[in-house]
């Protein structure tokens, strides 16, 4: 799945009164969860998604 192919499927599952961008939603919520977890388990989800996605992982893609 592409960028471009995963912003929309993003959008579509967001229920909130208001618009939001999907791209800034899933990195506030990978922060998030990075809060919460390990180094290590968040460089296995990373790796879990396809190369082109993985740059919602600002800090570990930066890393890498």
């Amino acid at each position: 799945m592409s960028r471009e192919e995963f912003r929309p499927v993003v959008q579509s599952r967001i229920v909130a009164d208001r618009v939001f961008a999907p791209v800034e939603t899933v990195q506030n919520v990978l922060a998030v969860v990075a809060n919460h977890i390990g180094n290590g388990e968040m460089q296995e989800i990373m790796d879990a998604f396809p190369h082109e996605l993985q740059s919602f992982f600002p800090a570990l893609a930066s890393a890498g």
